[in-house]
């Protein structure tokens, strides 16, 4: 059953194309500030994303097609994608805080972008990776750093450094690694 809180909207499965249509209509003159979408059908999950477009938050499980739409690109304040991004479809979000599941290469890329000052309004990352997915070379590559610290456990490691963007503002990196092969990784704009 789809359950209204306070602070957002939670769709699961529809089953009956109908419940859509009841949901506006008790939401309608309301601001809907978060919406977590669990829908399986893509065509379904654009129709909600439309009629249901939260203020703040966006939780996907889901790929919508396409990607690059309005519902999708607009400013939020939290978007959580449980799916892994294209470097393309990460830029086109204009959010202050993500996170999602990206490739090491696809983070070299956006901390490039964000060093010649890409979203402004954008505060933090938080991506999880697979281990042939994040290669520390292809994550380091032609990015300049500084205070770089390593810290390694007995089943894990942990890397930190700063960068800068054209701006003069810095940000914090930083990764994790497990014995399972996952990665963590964190990027914060510093305040």
């Amino acid at each position: 059953m789809d359950m209204l809180r306070s602070d957002g909207v939670f769709v699961y499965p529809l089953t009956e194309p109908f419940r859509l249509g009841k949901i506006r209509n008790a939401l309608e003159g309301h601001e809907i500030q978060g919406l977590s979408l669990e829908e399986h059908f893509p065509h379904l999950l654009m129709t909600i994303l439309e009629a249901l477009t939260p203020s703040k938050t966006l939780l996907l499980y889901n790929r919508p097609r396409p990607f690059f739409c309005h519902p999708i690109t607009r400013d939020y304040d939290y978007v959580l994608l449980h799916f892994k991004l294209t470097f393309e479809e990460l830029i086109s979000l204009n959010s202050k805080r993500i996170k999602t599941f990206l490739s090491g290469v696809n983070f070299n890329l956006f901390m490039k972008k964000w060093m010649e000052g890409w979203n402004p309004r954008f505060k933090s990352l938080e991506i999880k990776a697979g281990f042939r997915e994040f290669d520390e070379e292809a994550v380091m590559r032609g990015i300049e750093y500084f205070d770089f610290s390593e810290l390694k456990a007995r089943k894990s490691s942990e890397k930190k450094f700063k960068i800068k963007n054209d701006d003069g503002i810095t940000a914090t990196v930083s990764w994790s690694t497990n014995d399972l092969g996952q990665f963590d990784a964190q990027f914060s704009v510093d305040a």
